[in-house]
């Protein structure tokens, strides 16, 4: 069972290869709901506590490699974060700090959307 902790995890796309960085405190649950959505088994590579900053935190970490919502590119550095997590060496104090990038991307499209349909109405 579960504890109803926050936790960060790092799970890999069987077949697309991608790595989604997310936040949950029922991971095993959430990685099945995930997987009947992409239609993909969904490995779990690693879990740390923590919440939406952290999760945030990785996302600023590896936006070069974003694919889309919480997805990104495999890589060699996303492979040695998630060593340094399940070996318990990662300094968090290195991990950048800020705004989520992909909460702002849906924000702007968002307001977008509204803009244009103001227009529609106009």
């Amino acid at each position: 069972m579960e504890t109803f902790e926050t936790k960060v995890y790092f799970a890999r796309a069987a077949r697309t290869g991608h790595v989604k960085i997310g936040a949950s405190y029922q991971v095993k649950n959430r990685l099945k709901l995930l997987a009947a959505a992409i239609k993909s088994p969904v490995e779990l590579l690693v879990t740390t506590p923590g919440a939406r900053p952290l999760e945030t935190s990785f996302h600023l970490l590896f936006w070069d490699l974003h694919v889309g919502h919480e997805w990104f590119e495999a890589s060699p550095r996303i492979d040695a974060a998630v060593i340094a997590l399940r070996e318990g060496w990662l300094d968090f104090s290195k991990l950048p700090v800020g705004r989520s990038p992909i909460i702002s991307a849906a924000m702007k499209r968002a307001r977008a959307a509204r803009m244009l349909a103001q227009a529609d109405a106009a």
